[in-house]
């Protein structure tokens, strides 16, 4: 199961394999439901087996796949939102290194200006 064959162990294990194993059912599911380390795919295989669990487990399983992926896009969220912060912290600090000129530059071509006045 540790080796990453969760999804082929689950689909296959029968009670009789739990109980060799000293276990059950409701064992398995508290470690699922309890455990930091099932991913939603794990939960979710598990869920697909409504022929070990039982209803409101196969319910609560599915509930903490749920969780476990708005958990992920919550941290990829805040992730996304330190990123662009730093890097707008960054542009703000270099804009301020290069001096007052840099932050009084309005985009305009002083130059091209300068050659038209020169030449009117």
């Amino acid at each position: 199961v540790w080796d990453g064959t969760f999804d082929g162990w689950i689909a296959d294990v029968e009670v009789e394999d739990l109980a060799r194993a000293k276990g059950d059912a409701n064992r398995l599911f508290q470690v699922l439901c309890d455990s930091q380390w099932a991913s939603d795919a794990e939960l979710e295989a598990a869920a697909r087996r409504a022929d070990l669990f039982t209803s409101r487990n196969v319910s609560l399983l599915k509930k903490a796949a749920r969780k476990v992926r708005d958990k992920a896009l919550e941290e990829q969220r805040r992730e996304a939102a330190r990123v662009k912060a730093e890097k707008k912290k960054a542009a703000k600090l270099e804009k301020a290194a290069k001096g007052p000129a840099a932050a009084a530059d309005d985009g305009f071509d002083d130059a091209a200006w300068a050659r038209y006045c020169a030449s009117a």
